[in-house]
């Protein structure tokens, strides 16, 4: 029996996957970011038995699950105008203004969507599509798109209602989606899919996002799919731990159990590889190359995303804006500025030995080799100082190259 907080989050874990998966499908459009990035998680979760629910009648589950369910629920009622349900039970008490804002900013988004269609548009709330023709099994739930509006013939518009805080994908590399565009097309025909993820909970500009595919993006994306749903069918299918593992049994996997880099905080690091044998501290360093290579790449995906998703200097990660970095300062012409330097050097350790201090040594000045080249101007004037008659000496002598744009650090207000 393992000890009561394991036994709590092993509970916890389970019912996690057990939404997520007995209620809305192992492979739905909802899931295909995690089957897509861990393809073996299907066949992991497949195979663990699920506890009983609970019969009682009473709203289970986590407080943010039900609060994104219960908005769900009334939005179609906010844009009827008819009577809002009450909160569950469970959140009744934490239930603001602030949630009910959030609905009514999600309400006003479609109503400004449906403005925009031709008069002969007509909107579906919570529809179910078959999406059997992608491999996708919808579970006990089925497959349902939040909100589909379709132009007969012409266009699907689907849009999907994310009322939590974690940041979501928007439509143009998200495959819930896309899964469901493929399916309003295939229903009800049309040659482009208008698609949206509203979240309130985010900044201005990344709360309302869109993409509009094409007949021709929707035949790849169909591939796409297929070739999702084909992988997590391979017996062999691989593990990957990430943050998609959030609807998963984290406990039960092999990848967080066994195989992650066991590096104790507790103890320097080179004290841990001298209490490992010679295979392991090899297997450890493989990791590690492994790891830098694809953490070098992955700055440079998140760099390259921070600009194509750029509004302004603001560029959709969180701490972190499209700025010029550092500019640097740099001797304009090296041999006068050495040259310069050193009289200055000499002046001020004339007036140091005449104090009794210790005197400016010239290598603490220049960079090695010969003929040294002076250091930054940092350094210089650390150790030369700040003086009038020294700064109107060098400072002509500096050329200042602005930093080169890009995704930096934002600074502290």
């Amino acid at each position: 029996m393992p000890p009561e907080f394991l036994q709590t989050l092993w509970k916890s874990s389970r019912a996690r996957s057990q939404m997520a998966n007995e209620d809305h499908g192992y492979n739905s459009p909802s899931q295909l970011w995690r089957c897509k990035l861990c393809p073996g998680s299907v066949n992991l979760l497949r195979s663990i038995v699920h506890p009983e629910k609970d019969d009682s009648g009473e709203e289970t589950g986590s407080i943010p699950a039900v609060l994104g369910t219960w908005k769900h629920d009334i939005t179609p009622q906010m844009y009827r105008g008819e009577e809002l349900d009450p909160p569950p039970a469970l959140i009744a008490g934490i239930v603001t203004d602030k949630d009910y804002e959030d609905v009514e900013w999600v309400v006003s988004r479609i109503r400004e969507i449906v403005a925009s269609l031709p008069s002969n548009a007509f909107i579906l709330w919570e529809h179910q599509m078959d999406l059997s023709g992608l491999g996708i099994d919808g579970g006990k739930h089925g497959c349902r798109a939040d909100v589909l509006i379709i132009v007969p013939a012409v266009l699907v518009v689907v849009i999907d209602m994310k009322y939590g805080f974690k940041w979501v994908a928007g439509p143009r590399c998200n495959p819930q989606f896309q899964g469901y565009g493929w399916g309003g097309m295939e229903e009800f025909g049309g040659d482009k899919v208008w698609a949206h993820k509203l979240q309130p909970a985010l900044p201005e500009n990344l709360r309302h996002l869109q993409y509009t595919f094409e007949s021709e993006e929707m035949q790849r994306v169909e591939g796409e799919i297929k070739g999702i749903i084909d992988a997590t069918n391979d017996p062999e299918a691989p593990l990957c731990r990430g943050d998609h593992c959030i609807f998963c049994c984290k406990l039960e996997c092999p990848q967080w159990r066994d195989t992650f880099l066991a590096i104790p905080k507790h103890l320097a690091f080179y004290e841990h590889l001298n209490r490992l044998d010679p295979i392991e501290r090899g297997s450890m360093l493989d990791k590690l190359k492994a790891a830098q290579g694809w953490v070098d790449k992955a700055i440079k995906a998140l760099i390259a995303w921070g600009y194509e998703n750029r509004d302004g200097s603001e560029c959709g990660i969180d701490g972190f804006e499209i700025s010029l970095g550092r500019s640097s300062n740099d001797w304009g012409n090296p041999v006068k500025a050495r040259k310069a330097i050193r009289e200055i050097m000499v002046e001020r350790n004339k007036k140091l030995r005449a104090q009794g201090k210790p005197e400016i040594e010239y290598r603490n000045l220049v960079d090695a080799p010969i003929p040294a080249m002076p250091r930054s101007s940092y350094q210089v004037f650390k150790k030369l100082g700040r003086a009038k008659w020294v700064l109107e000496i060098l400072e002509p002598m500096i050329v200042s190259t602005p930093g080169q744009e890009g995704v930096h650090r934002k600074k502290n207000d």
